[in-house]
């Protein structure tokens, strides 16, 4: 649901984050529901404002249980300084709503205040995607090690801890030991979990299209060398790349040898023909 835009981005509502509010509504407390909105939506301002800082335009931001989904218009996996500053400003700013709770904790919505920005803080630091902890846990993982196996299994770890969370929650809560609020957060983990693994794919193609211009950008990159063979699938190797990096293929010939092949032949080819393509095809070229 479109809500509106404020300085500039577009403010949008998830189903999750409506059925969040109408649950504790229901139950009764009103003062905190008001309190939880205002402390989620001072949340994501510290997540614009850091990101309007480091001119990083956004597109829209979709507010969800426990924090909210932004579209950047630069994918940030691979710039984890910069991805760091931003998912950690929205935590910020709930830890200076919890200061403001803690002074005003001898009446309701002090106390309100402070213990939904207890939640919010807490919450948005656990190490799972689409929190702002698991935000930076990627960019420094993808930049280190690429989008290969090690890349892709982190986010499935994060996806089966978010299950293996959502059992522990649903037992609890049936035990009485839990809040309806812990199970949204459960849900909602889950959800953003799944989703994340589903846009792999999408952000590496965003990560190859802007892969030609890294060298011109830095001046100097470290350089590295895959070595394949001519009828290895250009597709096989493209995981194997890593940010921050200038790949040399090196394509071992049947006699022995060596074909080099720069990153922008490499794209090209691409460009042209898609990944299904052999390297024995871009030699060709």
């Amino acid at each position: 649901m479109y809500l509106g835009q404020v300085l500039g981005v577009s403010l949008k509502v998830h189903y999750l984050f409506l059925f969040w509010l109408l649950i504790s509504a229901t139950l009764g407390d009103w003062i905190f529901t008001v309190v939880l909105v205002v402390s989620v939506c001072f949340h994501e301002l510290g997540h614009i404002l850091a990101a309007l800082n480091c001119r990083v335009g956004v597109d829209e931001v979709v507010l969800m249980p426990f924090g909210s989904v932004a579209r950047l218009r630069r994918w940030l996996g691979v710039e984890p300084k910069t991805e760091a500053a931003i998912a950690l400003a929205g935590p910020a700013n709930s830890l200076v709503l919890c200061v403001v709770g803690l002074l005003y904790q001898h009446t309701i919505w002090g106390q309100s205040l402070l213990e939904a920005n207890i939640l919010l803080f807490s919450v948005n630091l656990l190490p799972v995607l689409p929190l702002d902890g698991g935000r930076v846990i990627r960019s420094l993982v993808i930049r280190s090690l690429g989008f290969g196996t090690k890349g892709r299994h982190l986010i499935e770890l994060m996806e089966k801890t978010a299950w293996v969370f959502m059992g522990i929650v649903g037992v609890l809560y049936l035990l009485g030991v839990l809040s309806i609020n812990a199970i949204v957060l459960a849900l909602f983990l889950l959800y953003a979990t799944v989703q994340e693994r589903k846009m792999m794919p999408y952000l590496f193609v965003r990560y190859l299209g802007g892969k030609p211009g890294e060298l011109a950008a830095a001046g100097v990159l470290v350089g590295r060398v895959i070595v394949v063979l001519p009828d290895t699938p250009v597709a096989n190797a493209l995981p194997d790349m890593t940010p921050r990096c200038y790949h040399l293929f090196h394509v071992v010939q049947p006699t022995g040898g060596v074909i080099t092949i720069t990153e922008e032949a490499l794209f090209a080819a691409l460009i042209r023909h898609g990944p299904d393509i052999t390297f024995a095809d871009v030699e060709s070229q």
